[in-house]
């Protein structure tokens, strides 16, 4: 029972009705997780949107539920990355403040649209972000930049 409930939650929706979820297929989907972050330390290929895709897809996570633990879980990472990097003095820090600066706004404006936003429509916009990945991933490889 405890990993029901470590394994499972809920989500209150705009129109107030509460969505219940669970998670199934944890060890696909941990391995799909070593899959990318593999691609991402391999093709700098942000593992984001391989994260939601195995949370949404495979492990039939709600898919707001999926987009805020993938934030949460690049969240960690790249801080704790940022610290090695900023201790070697790898980073600049006139260029890392407004990129930070953008990403916290753009990170908060998007957790404020989130509940409210048509789960179909962002099914829709994230296949197309995922298509366009593709496409220059492939571009780059063919023309060899």
């Amino acid at each position: 029972m405890v990993l029901m409930a470590w394994a499972g939650g809920e989500v209150a929706n705009v129109d107030g009705i509460t969505s219940h979820y669970g998670v199934v297929h944890l060890p696909w989907g941990a391995g799909l997780m070593v899959v990318a972050g593999l691609m991402s330390g391999l093709l700098g290929v942000g593992a984001g949107a391989l994260k939601v895709a195995a949370m949404d897809y495979l492990m039939r996570l709600l898919l707001k539920v999926s987009s805020a633990t993938s934030n949460f879980m690049i969240g960690v990472t790249a801080g704790a990355g940022a610290l090695v990097f900023l201790a070697r003095g790898d980073v600049s820090i006139a260029v890392a403040t407004p990129v930070a600066l953008g990403v916290t706004g753009g990170a908060l404006a998007g957790s404020g649209v989130l509940p409210q936003a048509n789960v179909h429509a962002l099914r829709l916009l994230f296949v197309a972000i995922l298509l366009m990945i593709a496409v220059e991933m492939g571009w780059r490889a063919l023309s060899g930049v």
